[in-house]
């Protein structure tokens, strides 16, 4: 993809460069906002000509501000991360009059707890909530953003107890802060947080390697997804038996709880005092590598039930929605060094894992089989804590994102929540084919500014 020029650079000690915070319609210069001392962030400010700039209330959307942020890479701006994203995000917020913080964690997959990150977005709603007028502050969930989140929201709602239940693989320490909660939460083409994206977290499960044994690459037994004996296909056109499905998923799910057994035998060590350090250990999640879910067109082709499907045309049809992307290619070559978790048996207990159940299975519609209360780190069992008002919106021109978006749909708990699917949206906002599906992007932004003016302005 490429990246958008519209976004400028930021200058010494914070002053921006480019003329101001507050241009006029043709771009945006955000004003540095350092947040925490590992979390900088990019102030926008609503654009001039927007009709909304200025102090005073007087329904102005500039009292409504969005805060945006992705664990494990940067969303700063369009141009840092061309390569995932086809627009600047809080640019897009402030040509509507909004106000936009976009933060960086500047984490790794691996790398941390999940609720280590809650005082990074608690200090980015402060920051807003300070701003001048501001009274409404809506988090974004974006792609992975998804699950932190609901998570950062249904904590802040309801307190640190949510997060310290005994059911929970690795629940949160007992002196964690309480968080000022936002006023409603968007989740744009979310991820459950089971996957997709290999060695990421906790996405491993949807692409662990079913051919490991013992979570060594050296020794390989299970179902094999490559061979073409039982249906790949290296153009992404795999067609798999329903036999060899469940044998494929089967070993998925006792991959990932012999990895869980693992790793809570050796925390349990730590904490006892007999582990290698004293206070955590390290852990390798081997061959995050295989999406089945991508080899075979048949998963995740489209949603259970009918959604809002809406087009650049003004049209709008309620009906199951499939994905329209590409076929995904399939690479039988996979490099286990690349395609591993590096990390600790703790930080894999509380941010890596979920514990699936012997139901665990992908369908053409569904991902079954999860207990979404046996960790923090998943968007469906967050979702169902929010009070909050809910927008899920979901892209429908990228990998296979429907299904997680309508999981989360059917999970949140919020009174006031919707589902709205944009056809022939790529991942990173802008349309597979611009001729044949119009400007997604806009379409995208000018219905969240259609769903947040009904509630927020």
């Amino acid at each position: 993809m490429k990246a958008s020029g519209g976004a400028a650079g930021f200058g010494i000690l914070g002053q921006t460069t480019g003329g101001g915070n507050e241009r006029g319609a043709g771009g945006s210069s955000p004003t540095f906002v350092p947040l925490t001392y590992r979390t900088p962030g990019a102030l926008y400010n609503p654009l001039q000509g927007t009709g909304v700039t200025g102090r005073g209330r007087g329904g102005r959307k500039s009292r409504v501000g969005f805060v945006i942020i992705h664990q494990s890479f940067s969303v700063l701006t369009a141009d840092q991360i061309g390569s995932f994203t086809d627009v600047s995000i809080g640019e897009e917020f402030a040509k509507r009059g909004y106000r936009a913080i976009v933060a960086d964690t500047e984490e790794t997959a691996g790398s941390y707890h999940v609720h280590d990150l809650l005082p990074d977005i608690g200090a980015a709603v402060r920051e807003m909530r300070a701003q001048p007028d501001v009274d409404t502050v809506i988090v974004v969930g974006y792609s992975r953003g998804a699950s932190l989140m609901s998570f950062y929201q249904n904590f802040a709602e309801n307190g640190p107890e949510v997060a310290q239940g005994d059911d929970l693989l690795f629940p949160a320490p007992d002196d964690i802060e309480p968080q000022p909660a936002a006023d409603g939460i968007l989740i744009l083409d979310g991820v459950l947080g089971t996957g997709p994206g290999g060695g990421s977290q906790p996405e491993g499960l949807l692409e662990i390697d079913p051919r490991i044994e013992d979570n060594d690459p050296q020794s390989l037994g299970g179902p094999d997804p490559y061979a073409t004996a039982n249906g790949f296909d290296s153009d992404g056109n795999a067609d798999y038996s329903a036999g060899f499905l469940d044998d494929v998923f089967s070993a998925q799910a006792d991959r990932m709880n012999r990895l869980i057994d693992e790793a809570e035998s050796v925390a349990s060590a730590v904490d006892d005092g007999d582990g290698n350090f004293p206070d955590d250990d390290q852990f390798l999640a081997a061959g995050l590598n295989t999406p089945v879910a991508d080899f075979d067109s048949d998963l995740l082709a489209h949603t259970r039930d009918e959604w809002p499907l809406l087009r650049t045309d003004g049209s709008v049809s309620v009906q199951q929605v499939p994905y329209v992307g590409p076929t995904p290619t399939a690479n039988s070559e996979v490099s286990y060094a690349n395609d591993s978790l590096p990390t600790t048996v703790k930080r894999f207990l509380s941010t890596s894992a979920i514990r699936p159940t012997d139901d665990y299975r992908i369908t053409e519609d569904s991902i079954e089989g999860l207990d979404y209360s046996s960790t923090n780190a998943e968007a469906p069992g967050n979702l169902e804590g929010v009070s909050a008002p809910t927008l899920i919106m979901g892209f429908t021109g990228d990998r296979n994102y429907n299904v997680h978006c309508e999981t989360m749909m059917n999970h949140a708990g919020s009174s006031d929540k919707s589902l709205k699917f944009i056809e022939g949206a790529g991942h990173g906002f802008q349309p597979l084919d611009e001729q044949q599906y119009g400007d997604t992007a806009s379409l995208i932004f000018d219905t969240i500014d259609e769903w947040a003016t009904e509630r927020f302005v």
